[in-house]
């Protein structure tokens, strides 16, 4: 028994150090970059996506079938909120879809517009 908890110690400790020394290296890597730009007269920039229909359409389908807005985030690595805004660009209400139908869908009671 003991023996076996030594061991996961050990195994642990091993991957502490490992964790310390890559984020290390992320660290260093980060610093390497940002002044590498800085050194080419350049400034770190945001660029965001360019616009895509077609996942806007299947986020708006996954919403309106009852797909609440945290799990969409989840499956397309996006913020909840940048969620509600791409619904709200396309004139999608919160009652329109969500956990409002995956309400109705389990039998329950909403809130959903007449």
């Amino acid at each position: 028994m003991q023996t076996i908890v030594k061991e996961e110690i050990k195994e642990l400790r091993e991957r502490w150090e490992y964790l310390n020394k890559t984020i290390k290296e992320a660290s260093i890597e980060k610093r390497l970059v940002r002044k590498k730009i800085k050194s080419l007269g350049g400034v770190l920039t945001y660029t965001p996506r360019r616009y895509n229909k077609k996942r806007h359409d299947e986020l708006i389908t996954l919403f309106k079938n009852g797909t609440t807005m945290p799990e969409i985030a989840r499956k397309y690595g996006i913020s909840r909120q940048r969620v509600q805004q791409i619904l709200a660009k396309h004139n999608i209400d919160k009652s329109d879809g969500g956990l409002v139908v995956k309400k109705q869908l389990q039998g329950g009671t909403s809130h959903a517009k007449p």
